[in-house]
Formats: structure tokens, sequence, C-alpha cells
């Protein structure tokens, strides 16, 4: 295989379809949930009422009279609305996640599709074209397969996670409390585990880009998507390789370019919001309460911070995702094509079919 070959070609059809940018960037929205990994910070401790350093009374008349105002959305009376408004969140979540999704999944065969196309065909798609090569029973089946890999995967490293635990537990019900020798235990285990998720996901790397592109182009199952990516990751070990450890090579690089991007970008986010938000303070203050102006001046402050930075980086993200997502399906077509040529006793050196020569670089 000529790895270099392939990268240019993927660079060449990245500047040249732009199409594709379109459901890039979808597919780096829809698949950067999650990313904040969360705090337990907001947890149920509550400051002793002494220990404040001021009290409502220190306040501002106007802010006193907002923040006392606001008591009454916490008194027993709300609570049905506390939860009516709890379970209505919840809903709004699984149907933005049922969207995202279906987003994410008709962008990423969409990709697959147009790109094999247009190396088939040399005709580029439209939007409203990839759209409909993305909305369609392959979409559904890369959905099962990332189920069918991943719940198993996740319930067998929450069991290992809990094995690893086991050692504290167990000290903790024997003598009351985990002795030192039960702690190092179970640091090691951890350690094992997090070494045990390190080759699990790069041996999952390595794989399920054929897999997705065995079921998408070549029109297989489930199951048999997943035996058949297998297979021909095994017969093309070496090729694979090579090109995951270039595309990774390719990722830390970028991930290292991108470090000014995102300080730039912070910095005229953080200039943005601030002078947005003081503005819309300074705007509200004349015909609102002090209460209302601070709040709204804080919510589109922290709106504007976050749309300064987060398009333009979901931008270049989506950007390095359809470069990957080329240079598989031209990785796969070149494993396919290979293997077709072995089998058909056809000579690699000897030229297409002018019908079916691909578009020259």
């Amino acid at each position: 295989m000529n790895h270099t070959l392939i990268l240019k070609r993927a660079w060449s059809i990245l500047w040249n379809y732009k199409v594709l940018w379109v459901f890039g960037f979808l597919l780096a929205l829809t698949s950067a949930g999650g990313a904040n990994g969360g705090g337990g910070n907001g947890s149920g401790y509550r400051r002793p009422a002494e220990t404040f350093p001021f009290r409502l009374e220190d306040l501002p008349p106007e802010l006193e009279r907002s923040l006392r105002g606001m008591e009454r959305w916490f008194t027993p009376d709300m609570l049905s609305f506390w939860i009516g408004l709890g379970i209505a969140l919840i809903c709004l979540a699984l149907l933005v996640g049922i969207i995202f999704a279906i987003i994410k999944y008709v962008s990423l065969v969409a990709q697959m599709r147009m790109v094999d196309e247009y190396e088939t065909k040399g005709e580029k798609a439209g939007f409203r074209q990839g759209w409909r090569l993305g909305w369609s029973r392959f979409a559904w089946r890369v959905f099962l397969i990332d189920l069918v890999i991943g719940i198993p995967l996740t319930i067998l490293l929450v069991g290992l996670f809990g094995c690893a635990l086991l050692p504290v537990i167990l000290g903790a019900v024997g003598d009351g409390e985990p002795g030192l020798g039960w702690v190092m235990t179970t640091i090691g285990l951890v350690f094992l585990l997090l070494f045990v998720v390190l080759v699990v996901s790069l041996a999952l790397g390595l794989v399920i880009n054929l897999i997705r592109r065995t079921c998408v182009l070549g029109g297989s199952g489930v199951i048999d998507s997943i035996k058949l990516g297998v297979k021909l990751f095994r017969t093309n070990l070496k090729d694979v390789s090579v090109m995951w450890l270039i595309l990774a090579g390719f990722h830390i690089g970028y991930t290292i370019v991108i470090i000014p991007v995102v300080l730039l970008l912070l910095g005229i986010g953080l200039a943005a919001g601030v002078g947005a938000g003081a503005a819309i303070y300074f705007g509200l203050q004349a015909v609102a309460s002090q209460g209302a102006a601070i709040a709204t001046a804080v919510i589109l402050g922290i709106f504007i911070f976050f749309t300064m930075m987060g398009l333009p980086l979901t931008f270049l993200e989506g950007l390095r995702l359809t470069y990957f997502s080329t240079t598989w399906t031209l990785t796969y077509r070149e494993l396919v094509g290979s293997k077709l040529a072995e089998v058909l006793d056809i000579s690699p050196d000897l030229p297409l079919p002018a019908e079916v020569e691909p578009p020259s670089l």
C-alpha cells in the first residue's frame, strides 16, 4: 500500500470537495458531548450561616430585595414545580441526544459514501444529495455496530473497575478501615485497569474504521461487518497499523498546533463576552432591577464567550475528522481493491479502464 499517495489524495479531496466540510462540522458538533467531565463540587454541603463573610442586609437594597424575592421559588409549595421541571429537562436532554445521534451517524455515513462515489464516478454531491446518502439503513447499522461493541466493553470495564475496588471494600468491611496493603493493592489494580483500557482503545481504534466501512461500503450486516472488518484488519495488519500510526502522529501534531489557536480564541472570547456583558449591564441598569441586569449580562456574556470559542474550534475539528474519514475510506478501497485484484489475478500495474479511472491528483 502506498500510504503517502493515499494521504495526498485525501488532502486533495478535503480541499476540493468542500461540501464534506459541512458534514465534518456536524460530526464534530455532535461528537463533542461529555467533554466536560463534571465535578462533584456542587454537592449537598452547605457552609454554616455564621461563616459567611457577609449578610443579605449588607448588600445594596435593590440586590437584597431581588435575592429575597427569589426565596419564594424554594418553598415547599414549589416542590411539584421543580419535579416537573426536572422531568421536562430530562426529556429535553433525551430528545437532544436522539437528534444529535441521528445527525452524527447520518454525517458519518454521508462522508463515507460521498468520498466513495467521488472516487468511483468522479462526481461531487451537494448537501441534500449527501444527506440522502447518509440517511439510509447504513446509518442505523453503524449505530448498532457501536452498540454491539460498546455495551459489552462498558459492562466489562465497569466490572473490572469494581474488582479493582474490591480489596479496599473488603478491608473496610473486615477491619473497619482498609489497611495500607489493601490500598496499595487497589492502586495497583486501578493502574492495571487503565493499561487494559488503553490497550482496548488502541485495538478498537485500529479496527473500528474498517468495520464501519465494511458495513457502509461493503453492504454487510451488523455482525458480518464486525467479522469481515476484523478479518480485513488481520490480513492487512501491517498496512492498517502503519496508517493508524501516521494518523495518530497527525493528531498529536494537530493538538500541538491548535494550542495557540485556543489561547487566541480564549482571549477574543473573554474580551467579547466581558465587553458585551458590561454593555448589557449598564444598558439595563437604568430600566431594570440590578439583579435582573446582572443575570442578563452574565448569561449573555457566557453565551458570547462559548460561541466565539466553540464555533471556530468545532470547524477546525470538523476538518480534521473529514480528513481522517476520507483517509480511512481510501484505505478501505485500497485494501478491498488489492484483494479483488489478487482474486481475479489482475496485475496492479495494469491501467484501469477509462470509465472507472479515478480522478487525477
